[in-house]
């Protein structure tokens, strides 16, 4: 038995020693699921296609559950989708042109079928009779061999730009275009245009969707308001006036005399009268909606899919399998408590998820009105903070099961970042300001404004409690009396500041919007340049020289890199994450790093992180004699321990003994081991969710 425990530190040592030079692979995790669904259609089978980060996902049971389809071939941005064919749009070299490409199976493979078209943005493909037409900035071009080729067939030369949108044909064989410059009628197959009451100013605007009922009515959408129509286009009434307007999404006319329209800010809208009379059905920020043969409807929306019996019957998610939720923080405990390795992850539409089992279920815990959240951190008594871009700060007293809104003195609810000292003060930077609180989120009172707003985009306290503030207005802030008084750090630093890190040493590290890298060793005092044009947003320390990043370079994310010497040299480092915009990291008590990425979360398939360069205080716990005696003395740490717990947990990690506040002042301790069994044991202190940890034994 001896041995065997003896052997089993062995390799916890080793294994800490040699994880942080290993190379990282990363694997998806499954959830949360999800995302801003970009497009959603179905075929003739009412088989269910829908787009998310440029990926496609199927599902033939009405969205119970997706099977993502494997493209290797191109980036997916749209599809269009007929009888026996489908059309793929993808923006390639350039983020003014699209190519199209075909698949004739089922969107198994791909072809490019882009002659004739090249160099051109196309916006929509409509199939009308026998003939595809494709809506460009140049024109509509048609296509009469299923996409082999294709040909400008209608454009309209009186207008300065070209885009259309859309193209419609009645019964009768009248062409409507919708252009950037309004509405256009042509009664002679494309050889004269002319323009839709061009009297009405609202109507010369550009026109984002139109829909032709099966009786020839026809409605358009500008970013002005909603027309109508019933004689071909010869005279118009404005209808929905105060409802719809811009950001309107789709146009749907499920049948004879209703028409649905979606907004992809402010829910949906239905009609039963061609649009006199508006009812709000639901409040779902949507972009499209699609009716199955039998009457069901899906909605592709900022939260995922939803599906319902009726237009006007509850709507209920159908994410299952669609994990490529944009995530933007995630936050993990590191104690050896009851909540050790939780996973919260913050998402950019306001949600807040919690993982117990390692990020491999989710629950939706929280959400902060469609707001991103920007940080997710701990505080003093193991309160949560999450901060948001537009509802402000939420705090949560039982590890993320439940929130509260803290926003008691803040008039800026724009916050961008969160922090805590060794003293328990939280600090939250602002658009405008940065914010104190000193009763644990209660109430907020300003510490850092300036002739003009601060722009704070992130925050660091280092061991001593100097609180480091990136500022866009003032570059690097500096306070060390609790934010009462700042200075700004400005020796060999540029402005303005996108980011700021810290590795264990405390040694300074911001990034410029232009992607320099900037360190400083001496508290701020002075910084020298690491790295040029990296375009590094951000960083994680593996340990003081080891560093993760996110590389945006000209606005074009080429993955995460890793650097082992602080920044000077970087290569890549994303096998299995691909080109993924990661926008933050966090590792577990095992020294798995977690990636919060646009495409859900990630996890490295080894540790990487060395257990002992994961912990904040990492000094020396002192416990002897051990391993047989009855009664074990330990010697503290020389840190503050006004603020920090100490527990003893067994192997498999239950809490037997917790310690807090003056029972730890005298800095020596005698543990009575009297009732405990033998087995491997840890004695860890835990200051502000960072530990430090030794393993002991009992032998009897």
């Amino acid at each position: 038995m001896k041995k065997l425990l003896l052997a089993m530190i062995a390799i916890l040592f080793i294994t800490n020693l040699f994880t942080a030079q290993c190379q990282i692979n990363w694997e998806q995790l499954n959830g949360p699921f999800g995302g801003s669904i970009q497009e959603i259609s179905k075929n003739s089978n009412d088989d269910i296609f829908v787009i998310v980060n440029n990926n496609i996902y199927e599902s033939s049971d009405l969205g119970l559950n997706w099977v993502k389809i494997p493209n290797k071939v191109f980036a997916t941005s749209n599809i269009f989708q007929f009888d026996d064919i489908v059309f793929g749009l993808s923006t390639e070299n350039t983020s003014s042109k699209n190519s199209i490409y075909v698949s004739t199976d089922n969107m198994k493979t791909w072809t490019k079928k882009s002659s004739g078209i090249e160099n051109q943005f196309v916006n929509r493909i409509k199939q009308i009779n026998n003939a595809f037409y494709a809506c460009s900035d140049s024109g509509v071009f048609v296509s009469k061999n299923k996409g082999e080729s294709w040909e400008l067939a209608y454009k309209v030369k009186s207008t300065k730009n070209k885009w259309i949108f859309d193209i419609v044909v009645n019964s009768k064989g009248t062409i409507f275009l919708a252009t950037m410059y309004g509405l256009f009628r042509s009664t002679d197959d494309g050889v004269t245009w002319v323009q839709m009451n061009k009297e009405n100013a609202k109507m010369k605007s550009n026109i984002e969707n139109t829909l032709l009922t099966d009786d020839d009515k026809i409605f358009v959408n500008t970013i002005d308001g909603m027309f109508k129509s019933f004689d071909d286009g010869d005279t118009w009434v404005q209808i929905g006036a105060g409802i719809i307007k811009s950001n309107l999404a789709f146009i749907l006319n499920p049948k004879q005399g209703e028409i649905v329209v979606g907004k992809s800010w402010g829910g949906m809208y239905t009609s039963t009268d061609y649009g006199n009379t508006w009812q709000q059905i639901n409040e779902i920020d949507v972009y499209n909606i699609i009716k199955t043969s039998d009457g069901k409807f899906l909605a592709a929306t900022r939260k995922g899919v939803l599906f319902s019996n009726s237009l006007t019957d509850n709507w209920s998610t159908r994410n299952e399998g669609i994990n490529e939720l944009y995530l933007t923080c995630v936050y993990i405990n590191k104690s050896t408590g009851i909540h050790k390795d939780e996973i919260i992850v913050g998402s950019l539409d306001g949600m807040i998820y919690k993982s117990t089992d390692l990020g491999k279920t989710y629950k939706q815990v929280h959400q902060m009105n469609n707001s991103r959240i920007t940080a997710i951190i701990a505080g003093p008594n193991d309160y949560l903070y999450a901060s948001s871009g537009w509802s402000g700060i939420a705090r949560s007293k039982d590890f993320g099961e439940t929130w509260e809104n803290v926003n008691t003195g803040v008039d800026d609810t724009d916050i961008t970042s969160l922090t805590v000292d060794k003293n328990g003060n939280i600090y939250a930077g602002a658009f405008s300001v940065i914010y104190k609180s000193i009763n644990n989120g209660d109430s907020w009172t300003t510490c850092l404004s300036g002739n003009e707003s601060v722009q704070c985009t992130s925050l660091q306290v280092n061991s001593k409690g100097t609180i480091f503030a990136g500022t866009m207005s003032y570059g690097v802030m500096k306070s060390t009396n609790g934010g009462a008084v700042w200075q700004q750090m400005a020796t060999g630093l540029a402005v303005p500041i996108s980011y700021i890190s810290m590795n264990k040493k405390d040694e300074v590290f911001a990034t410029t919007f232009e992607g320099h890298l900037y360190s400083s060793s001496n508290d701020g005092v002075k910084w020298d340049i690491v790295a040029q044009s990296e375009g590094i947003t951000t960083m994680f320390f593996i340990d003081d020289n080891d560093v993760l990043s996110c590389v945006d370079q000209d606005h074009l994310v080429v993955g995460v890199h890793r650097s082992k010497d602080k920044g000077k040299h970087w290569s890549r480092e994303d096998n299995g994450l691909q080109e993924q915009y990661v926008n933050s990291f966090d590792s577990n008590s095992q020294g798995v790093i977690f990636a919060a990425s646009t495409s859900g979360l990630f996890k490295s398939s080894q540790p990487i992180v060395s257990v002992n360069d994961n912990i904040v205080n990492s000094a020396n716990i002192n416990i002897y004699p051990n391993p047989s005696s009855a009664k074990i003395n330990i010697e503290l740490p020389d840190i503050d321990l006004a603020s920090c717990s100490l527990i003893i947990t067994n192997s498999l990690g239950v809490e037997l003994k917790r310690l807090s506040g003056s029972e730890l002042l005298n800095k020596s301790l005698i543990l009575d081991t009297e009732n405990f069994t033998s087995g491997l044991y840890h004695c860890s202190i835990i200051n502000n969710n960072q530990v430090s940890s030794k393993p002991f034994i009992i032998i009897r």
